[in-house]
C-alpha cells in the first residue's frame, strides 16, 4: 500500500510540475530519453534514466510490449550484454 501511495503522489507531482514548466513531463511518450540495443531493438525508456524508470513504472502499455514473445527474449539479450531498455517499439 505504502508503494501505491508513493507512486501516486511522485505521478501527481510530475504531472503538476509539467503544467508550470519546471521540466518534468507526466506524459509516457513526451521527453523520455529513448534507448537502442544492441538486439536491434529501439525502446521507449532507458532505464539508466531516473525519470524514464519512474515513468515506465506506471506505463502498463510498455510492459506488455516487453513481454512479447520475441520483444522479451531481444530483452533479455540486450540485458546480458547490460543494456537496459523498457518499452519495446516495432523493429
Amino acid at each position: 500500500m505504502k508503494k501505491l501511495i508513493l507512486g501516486t503522489v511522485l505521478l501527481s507531482t510530475l504531472s503538476f510540475g509539467s503544467q508550470f514548466g519546471n521540466g518534468f513531463n507526466s506524459s509516457s511518450n513526451d521527453s523520455s530519453s529513448g534507448y537502442k540495443g544492441s538486439s536491434g531493438r529501439t525502446y521507449q525508456y532507458d532505464m539508466s534514466n531516473q525519470n524514464d524508470r519512474l515513468r515506465y513504472s506506471t506505463d502498463t502499455g510498455a510492459k506488455k510490449r516487453d513481454m512479447s514473445a520475441g520483444g522479451y527474449v531481444d530483452k533479455m539479450r540486450d540485458q546480458h550484454k547490460g543494456q537496459y531498455g523498457g518499452g519495446i517499439y516495432d523493429r
